[in-house]
């Protein structure tokens, strides 16, 4: 028995004088931090968000794409012509999502936004980048901004059998029902009215 116990001894200094309890120790306390299954702790994460912008502000939302993990980015940086411009690292919990905000010294243009020139990214803790959607209502926003109110209607064709239809087509139509006209094979041609 004595000298097993002093052979248990002299491997406990070797574990230790050679660090492998140390770092044994260290990955206990890691997984209990972490989580054993949580992959994000290899290999990054994948996120997923939308943004919008306001005059100088990007404020948008950020969650995993896939719900196996917790964390937060890193941060959240905005490009534009691929050039950083501002980023955050401040989130706002909500739920399994991060509200952030992006602060930035400029005001931005509807080109910025119909050239698609702004980038949004979130980052995780070992450097990938997860690309985050433009909000698409706010795309409508500066495209009707740009482009004005819709144009006057020029011209409606209607196929039904009391419209205009029968007067802008050629070959390739049967004649006009109720409600539509039926195409006949595979080439069909409209032309002016006669």
């Amino acid at each position: 028995m004595i000298g097993q116990r002093d052979h248990t001894e002299s491997l406990d200094c070797n574990w230790q004088r050679d660090g492998k309890l140390l770092r044994l120790l260290n990955r206990i306390r890691s997984a209990l931090r972490d989580g054993w299954h949580d992959p994000v702790t290899h290999y990054g994460a994948n996120y997923q968000g939308r943004f919008e912008i306001k005059g100088s502000q990007v404020f948008g939302v950020v969650t995993h794409q896939s719900d196996i993990s917790w964390r937060e980015p890193k941060s959240v940086v905005l490009l534009r012509d691929q050039q950083e411009v501002a980023s955050t690292c401040s989130f706002e919990a909500a739920g399994h999502s991060w509200r952030f905000t992006i602060d930035t010294d400029r005001e931005f243009a509807a080109d910025d936004i119909l050239k698609e020139r702004l980038e949004v990214f979130a980052v995780d803790r070992l450097g990938g980048r997860s690309r985050l959607r433009m909000e698409g209502a706010m795309q409508l926003g500066y495209i009707r901004e740009v482009f004005g109110a819709p144009s006057a209607l020029e011209l409606s064709i209607d196929f039904s059998r009391k419209a205009n239809g029968k007067d802008y087509v050629r070959d390739g139509w049967y004649g006009p029902e109720e409600e539509h006209t039926w195409t006949w094979g595979d080439v069909q041609h409209n032309g002016a009215s006669r």
